[in-house]
């Protein structure tokens, strides 16, 4: 039997993975089987459970995959309110998944523990760029930037939940403003972004 390499695996997973992103944008999670991303990605099913146990585990590297390769890295140019202002206006490549995530999280363990690394990830990858917009100056020393990201973070998720359920009183765009006008409070006096 033929071995298969590393970067072949690597391609599997991730035309699985894409599949799964453009079928949940299309269904929804509950509306998506694990039939449809096989169907998408051209693969049999036992490819699928080769690489994932199921849907639910096929749900969550998703989810992980977008808290590794949605957000930017640290660097000296990244201007943080632009960054959580194209978060909440929606400018990145997300799916309205971690409102019907969290709501499972409540019943179901496993989704639980992976939101609970999801979440790690993504204050994980955030929190060198709060602390280096501190050192820098442009927030207040006493920012606690854990608790900041977290709350971009859920702030994001209640949005998409929002505009998902189609429930907004005012609009998206100002809620989002409003709550960008309160976070740039933080910024120290004169700090440029």
């Amino acid at each position: 039997m033929p071995k298969v390499s590393t970067e072949h695996k690597a391609e599997v997973r991730r035309r699985l993975l894409d599949a799964a992103a453009a079928c949940l944008e299309e269904r929804g999670l509950e509306g998506m089987t694990t039939r449809d991303v096989l169907e998408r990605a051209g693969m049999s099913a036992g490819t699928l459970y080769h690489y994932f146990s199921g849907k639910n585990e096929l749900v969550m590297a998703l989810a992980e995959r977008f808290a590794v390769t949605d957000f930017p890295r640290r660097s000296e140019d990244v201007d943080l309110m632009a960054v959580a202002a194209r978060l909440l206006h929606g400018r990145y490549e997300r799916i309205n998944l971690m409102p019907e995530l969290r709501l499972r999280a409540r019943v179901d363990p496993d989704v639980r523990q992976a939101l609970a690394r999801y979440d790690e990830i993504t204050i994980g990858r955030f929190v060198p760029l709060v602390e280096q917009a501190k050192e820098d100056g442009v927030l207040s020393e006493e920012t606690d930037a854990a608790a900041l990201v977290e709350l971009v973070e859920l702030v994001f998720e209640a949005v998409q939940a929002h505009t998902a359920a189609g429930t907004w009183v005012t609009s998206h765009e100002r809620v989002v403003n409003a709550f960008l006008s309160a976070l740039s409070s933080l910024q120290k006096e004169g700090a440029t972004t």
